[in-house]
């Protein structure tokens, strides 16, 4: 983590330390964190595949305190349009509990 938030601090920008810092934070049962690490990141990112994850595990942690945003971000998931995504979107569907992350394949589940 502490790796991840010092990558971030020198660029901030990058998408994707803002995806691995989102599910780092959701590990920690930390969803306000992720949400702010999300934002971010959706603010640059513009490919479509990473951008549903990000809206994929925004919406999750939105869905402990902001339902309203969770949808949002789900609707969102569910217009876009790349390769990929239909597996983001079932796996939308399906509710999970706090992520393990595994940096090492730069994936959590």
């Amino acid at each position: 983590r502490a790796a991840i938030e010092r990558s971030i601090a020198v660029d901030p920008d990058d998408p994707s330390l803002r995806l691995a810092a989102a599910w780092l934070a959701l590990e920690m049962n930390a969803p306000d964190r992720a949400i702010i690490h999300v934002h971010a990141g959706l603010a640059r990112e513009t490919d479509a595949y990473r951008r549903g994850q990000l809206l994929l595990w925004g919406a999750r942690a939105a869905d402990t305190g902001d339902p309203a945003l969770a949808k949002r971000w789900r609707d969102e998931l569910a217009r876009l349009d790349g390769d990929g995504l239909d597996e983001l979107r079932m796996s939308a569907r399906r509710r999970r509990g706090r992520p393990h992350t595994n940096l090492m394949m730069a994936d959590a589940y």
